[in-house]
């Protein structure tokens, strides 16, 4: 039975929803173009076709704003892209100044705040979406910094550090407890990825050609594969559901394997000639609903709601006051991030 409710955002506890979502879709970098992947067809669409080379991208669902880092010269941009009818507003370039090697990028929906690494600066710094504010939020011991990721509901920052003392990380949103939580068997962690629901970090290492997983806190690491072949230097990882997905420079291809340990990587698509960079899930549903969160207290889901519904039909989000949102599931577990809009519904 579907369920329709009405739940008030700011009185809750809430996770980033990390299920596989119907026709998973990849937002990745070659380089030179960002593009998003439709998985069950394989078909491509070219977001941005920028004047230099691509290093790695994230979304806001909220509005429907892509983010990416770029080198040479060194700038972050964002475009606006809407699902809908495929189209995109004009490239804007939000920070340019005082920036070197920007690397991995990651975006706030929450609080509206970018965040990004620097590699030439060795800094991790966060901004507002159009770029002023902007904050250094980790500007010490820190040598090759590669990866970003966060867990907005507890503000926290995962990063990685490829450089003389390889290793992950983590930090409050304003830079404080921070701990070294990955040290051991570790050389090259390109790419780190969460799932916020299992509270499981992972990470692909391009020295050891190897994917890994481990509690927030580092512990329980597990091996998932280690291959030279079928590992063979991965750049950036993403998780959705029970699989994850990474790209190969070695085989110029993206690859997606169970999270379950000793699993092997299928293929996905091949994007000769150029090195796949930065990838991100962009989760969406037909009529560009998407990126959900889910209640942290499974037995309090429902307690002191109603079915405003007993019919199985479309409810538009008309009338509703700022905050709130209908929920329309299976069971009423999930809840958008964001206030509905003409784009926006729940599922």
């Amino acid at each position: 039975m579907v369920m329709y409710m009405l739940l008030c955002l700011h009185s809750l506890s809430y996770l980033l929803r990390v299920e596989a979502q119907e026709n998973t879709k990849i937002l990745y970098s070659n380089r030179d173009k960002i593009l998003l992947l439709y998985t069950d067809t394989l078909s491509e669409k070219v977001i941005v076709d920028p004047s230099s080379e691509v290093v790695a991208v994230d979304y806001h669902p909220g509005q429907n704003l892509i983010f990416w880092t770029e080198i040479g010269p060194a700038t972050i941009s964002r475009l606006q892209y809407s699902l809908i009818d495929n189209s995109a507003t004009a490239v804007t370039v939000i920070i340019s100044e005082s920036i070197e090697n920007p690397e991995g990028i990651a975006i706030d929906p929450f609080h509206d705040h970018v965040y990004w690494v620097d590699s030439g600066t060795d800094q991790i710094v966060r901004a507002n979406l159009d770029g002023s504010n902007r904050t250094i939020i980790v500007n010490s011991n820190l040598d090759k910094p590669r990866a970003i990721e966060l867990d907005p509901s507890n503000e926290m920052i995962y990063f990685s550090d490829w450089g003389s003392n390889p290793k992950i990380e983590r930090c409050k949103f304003d830079g404080s407890n921070r701990q070294a939580i990955i040290t051991t068997d570790v050389y090259w962690p390109n790419g780190i990825a969460l799932d916020l629901t299992e509270e499981r970090l992972f990470w692909c290492d391009a020295g050891l050609h190897q994917i890994k997983s481990a509690n927030f806190d580092g512990s329980d690491v597990q091996l998932i594969r280690k291959s030279s072949f079928q590992i063979g230097h991965p750049f950036d990882i993403e998780v959705d559901g029970n699989h994850l997905y990474y790209g190969s420079w070695n085989h110029d291809a993206l690859f997606k394997i169970s999270k379950v340990p000793q699993s092997f990587p299928e293929l996905i698509v091949e994007i000769q000639p150029n090195d796949p960079m930065g990838l991100k899930i962009y989760r969406s549903n037909k009529g560009n609903c998407y990126n959900y969160v889910t209640l942290e207290n499974e037995e309090k889901r429902s307690t002191g709601y109603a079915l405003s519904s007993p019919k199985e039909e479309y409810i538009s989000d008309e009338g509703l006051e700022p905050g709130w949102y209908r929920i329309i599931s299976e069971n009423g577990d999930y809840m958008p991030i964001s206030t509905p809009g003409v784009e926006k519904c729940g599922t």
